[in-house]
């Protein structure tokens, strides 16, 4: 009995920590913000209510936030043993390219297998992207073409970057810099081959 309040009241501090910081997407004071820059609004925010939250907070967050820090571990330790002999500071050769994209499929096909679903690959051309730049862009259509030499893109969790990893694209990444001082994710993210940069702006 004291392992399920200990889960409950840990599910709702995390929740309550996590709302807090992302604020600025549902409170209306900063509506004057997101206004400035409607590129980087949330459209879903609107559904947030902590009535939706809290059932799954106080029951399966914490488990599976241990089932993804093991999955990340599993995943990183996999891939120091892949690229063990290879110089990281030369590109991956076809072989291994090969080994870490099925590596990270057989991840990715853990996590459906774990939490219940499946992946699959669809194409969309004449995509009107305007409706998430922003009222002031003109419509911004896709290429009539099955192939991309950029994809600019943000995500809404790490099941996103998982995807495009196992994709038939098999992107390179440009992941923030901050990310190379985390032992683990730092060796997740080299043996895509990225290029950390600097996302940070000017104080302005």
């Amino acid at each position: 009995m004291i392992l399920i309040y200990l889960n409950a009241f840990t599910g709702i501090f995390v929740i309550e920590r996590k709302l807090y910081a992302v604020r600025r997407h549902f409170d209306k004071k900063y509506d004057s913000l997101n206004d400035m820059f409607p590129g980087f609004r949330r459209t879903d925010c609107k559904k947030w209510s902590r009535w939706k939250f809290y059932p799954g907070a106080m029951t399966i967050l914490i488990p599976r936030i241990v089932l993804i820090t093991f999955l990340v571990l599993l995943g990183w330790a996999g891939l120091c043993l892949l690229l063990c002999c290879h110089d990281m500071k030369k590109p991956l050769g076809t072989c291994h390219r090969v080994t870490v994209r099925g590596f990270y499929k057989f991840i990715l096909c853990l996590v459906m297998f774990l939490y219940g679903g499946c992946f699959t690959t669809v194409y969309e051309q004449n995509v009107d992207y305007s409706k998430w730049l922003g009222g002031e862009f003109s419509s911004v259509d896709a290429r009539k073409s099955d192939k991309a030499s950029m994809i600019v893109c943000n995500h809404m969790g790490w099941m996103e970057i998982l995807s495009l990893m196992t994709g038939p694209l098999h992107p390179g990444f440009t992941p923030k810099k901050e990310l190379s001082k985390i032992p683990v994710l730092y060796g997740l993210t080299r043996a895509l081959q990225s290029i950390y940069v600097n996302r940070a702006g000017t104080p302005e």
